[in-house]
C-alpha cells in the first residue's frame, strides 16, 4: 500500500471509528456538511432522512404555479420603475398576490413618457409567513394563514406550498416540475453520509478515492493527531464511493465506482 493510500485508510477509519456509537438518525440530520444545498429544507424527502412531511408518502410532484398574464405585449416582463415607457396611456398590471411571493398589486400607467403607479395595494388574506421557512410538522397558527400556503425548499430548491392545517404544516408534495435530470459535477469534498443531496442533480456515483489519497494528507494526519491548516476537515463519516438516493435524497456510501 502506498503511503498516500495509508493516509486515505487512516481517515475513513478514524471516522468509521469516531461515529460508531452514533445513531442512524443522527446521521441522517446532520446539517452541517458545506457540500450539501445551503437552502432551508425541512421534514422534506432529501432531509431528516427522507420523511414527507405530512404527504401519503413516496416522492409526490407539484404542478409549477401557473403565470397568466393579460398585460399588453409591450408591457414589461416585470413592475418597471419611473423609467421611460413606450406608448402613452399604455396600463400594466402586475400582481404578485399569489404563491409564493405574496408581494402586492401594482397597476402603472405610461403618463408623460415615464411609467407612473396608479393603484398599489397589499395582498388581502394574505399568509403571515414565519420569517425563517416552516418546518414539516412543525407548530403553526392556523388564523394567520388564511388557508394560504407559504414557502416551503427542497434539496432541489423547488419553491413547495406548505399549509398550515389543525396548528401544524404540512405539504401535499415533494417536488415541483419540472423534475428533469441536471447531472452537475460532483462535490467539491466527500459530502457526510446521511447529509440531504438532490437527485437530479448528480450523477450516478461520485469517486472521491483519488481526492483522498491525493488531497487529503493534511486531514489525515489531523486524524492521526497531527497538525494541519487544512481548509477542509469532515464533519461527519464519510466514504470514497457515494451516490445521492433517489427515494430518501441523502447520501449514502456505494460500490459503483470502478
Amino acid at each position: 500500500m502506498t503511503c498516500r493510500s495509508c493516509f486515505a485508510s487512516v481517515l475513513l477509519s478514524y471516522y468509521a471509528f469516531a461515529c460508531a456509537g452514533q445513531s442512524a438518525s443522527n446521521a441522517k440530520s446532520d446539517p452541517s456538511d458545506d457540500s450539501s444545498s445551503s437552502n432551508q429544507t425541512n421534514g422534506l424527502a432529501g432531509t431528516d432522512g427522507g420523511t414527507d412531511g405530512g404527504t401519503s408518502g413516496g416522492t409526490t410532484v407539484c404542478k409549477a404555479p401557473a403565470v397568466v398574464s393579460s398585460n399588453p405585449p409591450s408591457c414589461p416582463d416585470y413592475l418597471p420603475g419611473p423609467t421611460e415607457c413606450p406608448e402613452a396611456g399604455l396600463a400594466c398590471e402586475y400582481d404578485s398576490c399569489a404563491f409564493p411571493t405574496w408581494g402586492a398589486y401594482h397597476l402603472v400607467t405610461c403618463t408623460n413618457g415615464s411609467w407612473e403607479t396608479t393603484i398599489e395595494r397589499v395582498c388581502e388574506q394574505a399568509p403571515a409567513c414565519p420569517l425563517a421557512p416552516p418546518v414539516a410538522g412543525g407548530p403553526c397558527n392556523e388564523a394567520l394563514m388564511h388557508g394560504q400556503p407559504c414557502e416551503m425548499r427542497n434539496a432541489c430548491a423547488d419553491s413547495l406550498p406548505a399549509y398550515c392545517k389543525a396548528g401544524v404544516w404540512e405539504i401535499e408534495c415533494t417536488e415541483t416540475e419540472p423534475t428533469k435530470l441536471i447531472h452537475l459535477d460532483c462535490p467539491t469534498y466527500p459530502p457526510t453520509l446521511g447529509s440531504p443531496c438532490c437527485p437530479r442533480w448528480y450523477s450516478s456515483t461520485c469517486d472521491f478515492s483519488e481526492f483522498l489519497e491525493n488531497g487529503s494528507a493534511a486531514s489525515a494526519g489531523s486524524a492521526t493527531g497531527g497538525s494541519t491548516s487544512a481548509p477542509w476537515m469532515p464533519m461527519g463519516p464519510i466514504a470514497e464511493c457515494v451516490s445521492c438516493n433517489p427515494s430518501s435524497w441523502v447520501w449514502e456510501t456505494s460500490d459503483g465506482c470502478e
